[in-house]
């Protein structure tokens, strides 16, 4: 069991906070800024050097103005194509992490989930109830499918599927513990990857998350997220929208 041989369980913890950044942005303009970096590097090298270049069919030297206009033009377009990579990038870098998941008890000790799965919509899980909550509308739709309320859990709450894995790769390093895993579908093959930091208690102070999705040995997609915990099991006074709390009050 992959709990045991972390030596803590997520599922241990009946109050705090999990916060969630999206770092999948980050490495998608941090990839394009260092493309965009090299090749306008290069180019600077060769105006250096003073190597000819061929525009538009012709070879041009390095004092002709046609290869100074195209110079010029060139350092325009790609610095500013630069700056705006590294802009973007600095403010998602500086951007905090987000309230993601809401873990609490009611007063009859039944463990409660609030996830921000979407804007202005939460998933509020309390025992084997799970509400799709609209925060504007004040509306909500009791999720009764099963295989429905499987990938919710394991999607959001992802310690859930730990459960289920029963090979998985385990690296315990002095400041981090690293655990790797596949889950395989008929098609489709989920690769997922955890970075654990370890604290002073038993739960970890940060996870970070990359899942990669492969078909036939090709990669089709990345995410990529860090988790941040906070107040963990402090007691805190979780208040749920009156709608709900009505329809949990009469069934408890």
């Amino acid at each position: 069991m992959i709990a045991r041989k972390l030596g803590f369980d997520l599922k241990n913890i009946d109050y705090g906070m999990i916060k969630k950044r999206n770092n999948t942005a980050i490495f998608v303009l941090g990839l394009m800024f260092v493309i965009f970096f090299l090749v306008f590097i290069s180019f600077f090298f060769l105006w250096l050097a003073k190597i000819p270049i061929e525009i538009d069919g012709i070879t041009r030297q390095s004092d002709e103005v046609e290869y100074q206009n195209f110079v010029t033009t060139f350092s325009a377009v790609f610095g500013s194509i630069l700056l705006i990579f590294l802009i973007s990038l600095l403010l998602c870098l500086l951007s905090k992490p987000k309230e993601y998941i809401v873990i609490s008890k009611d007063i009859n000790l039944n463990k409660i989930y609030i996830i921000h799965y979407k804007k202005n919509y939460d998933a509020i899980i309390i025992g084997d109830k799970v509400f799709l909550y609209n925060r504007l509308s004040n509306n909500y739709e009791l999720l009764q499918n099963k295989e429905k309320i499987a990938d919710l859990k394991d999607k959001h709450l992802f310690w859930e599927r730990w459960d289920k894995v029963e090979k998985y790769k385990f690296v315990d390093k002095r400041k981090k513990t690293i655990l790797n895993f596949k889950i395989e579908d008929p098609a489709i093959v989920f690769k997922f990857h955890y970075s654990i930091k370890k604290s002073s208690s038993n739960i970890p102070s940060r996870i970070f998350e990359n899942i990669t999705k492969s078909f036939a040995r090709n990669n089709i997609g990345t995410s990529l997220n860090t988790y941040y915990f906070y107040d963990i099991n402090r007691k805190n006074n979780l208040v749920l929208p009156e709608t709900i709390a009505k329809i949990i009050d009469s069934e408890y």
